[in-house]
């Protein structure tokens, strides 16, 4: 069973947040409200087709509102390479009213960095400090990228 077209809809004007440029202790786009079945208010778990899934990831939905902050401070180790340390702090929301209620990922972590002529190869270790209790979270989220986080 694949989800109805309505879930997703408005994707694309929805703001995703979560993962290695953003909120690095979630995994990518996790961040912030999440589909949940009607009748039972339970997360909907889905596969990579969208197919339902118990042992699958929770559908994001998105929102039209973000907050974000990011603090990272940056240290040369040896020749090419550098370090980082950083904390992360943040969330998507439905709307801006819902601020008011806000629930915040908390992130701090560790980076390796390999300075290149095309940019930094990133390695990252998120650790969240208050990960969600849900299928799909955890506390530590590891991403590897090509080129600054912000």
């Amino acid at each position: 069973m694949c989800l109805p077209p309505s879930t997703t809809r408005f994707r694309s004007r929805a703001v995703l947040s979560g993962g290695a440029t953003t909120l690095r202790g979630l995994p990518q786009d996790l961040a912030g409200p999440l589909l949940r079945d009607p009748n039972t208010g339970e997360v909907v778990l889905v596969d990579e087709q969208g197919r339902l899934d118990p042992q699958g990831r929770p559908v994001p939905l998105g929102g039209n509102a973000l907050v974000i902050a990011n603090a990272e401070l940056r240290f040369p180790l040896v020749w090419f390479l550098s370090g980082a340390v950083f904390y992360d702090t943040g969330n998507v929301f439905r709307s801006i009213t819902d601020l008011s209620n806000a629930g915040f990922s908390n992130a701090i972590g560790l980076g390796l960095r390999a300075n290149t002529p095309v940019g930094p190869i990133r390695f990252d270790a998120g650790y969240n400090l208050n990960p969600p209790v849900l299928p799909g979270f955890k506390e530590w989220n590891f991403h590897f990228t090509i080129g600054h986080p912000f």
